[in-house]
C-alpha cells in the first residue's frame, strides 16, 4: 500500500507517493502553498522543482540526502548551465542522487513550462 504526499491536485495524479521507505516524486515548477505553477526562466523554475522535491521527501520524514535518483526533462539543452546552478544550491551534500537529463522537446503542462522531474528516495 501506498500513500499520497503533497498537496491535492485537481488531476488524478499524486505529485509523490510513498512505499514504505520509498519516496516516488514527479514534479513542475509549482507552489505548493497555491498550487499554482511558477512561471519563469529555467533557473526559477528549476530551483522551484527541486526544492518541491525536496519538500516532498521531508514530508515523509526524510532528508535531500535520501534522494536517491532524479531524471531531469529540459524543453531547452541551452538551459543546462542554469538548471545546474539551480541543481547545485539544492543539493549541497554528499550522497548525492546519480541523475539523467533528457532534452524532451515537449513536455505536457502548464504554457512556459522547461522543467519537469521525477525522483526515487529512500528513507533512512
Amino acid at each position: 500500500m501506498h500513500k499520497r504526499i503533497g498537496p491535492e491536485l485537481p488531476s488524478r495524479v499524486s505529485p509523490a507517493t510513498q512505499a514504505g521507505k520509498h519516496v516516488f516524486a514527479t514534479n513542475l515548477a509549482t507552489d505548493l502553498a497555491t498550487g499554482v505553477f511558477v512561471d519563469g526562466p529555467i533557473s526559477v523554475q528549476a530551483l522551484q522543482t527541486f526544492r518541491n522535491l525536496v519538500a516532498f521527501v521531508e514530508e515523509a520524514g526524510g532528508t535531500a540526502r535520501d534522494i536517491a535518483q532524479i531524471t531531469i526533462y529540459l524543453i531547452d539543452g541551452a538551459d543546462l548551465k542554469d538548471m545546474n546552478a539551480a541543481y547545485n544550491e539544492v543539493f549541497t551534500e554528499a550522497p548525492f542522487p546519480t541523475r539523467a537529463t533528457i532534452i524532451a522537446r515537449d513536455l505536457i503542462g502548464p504554457p512556459g513550462i522547461c522543467i519537469e522531474t521525477t525522483a526515487h528516495a529512500v528513507i533512512g
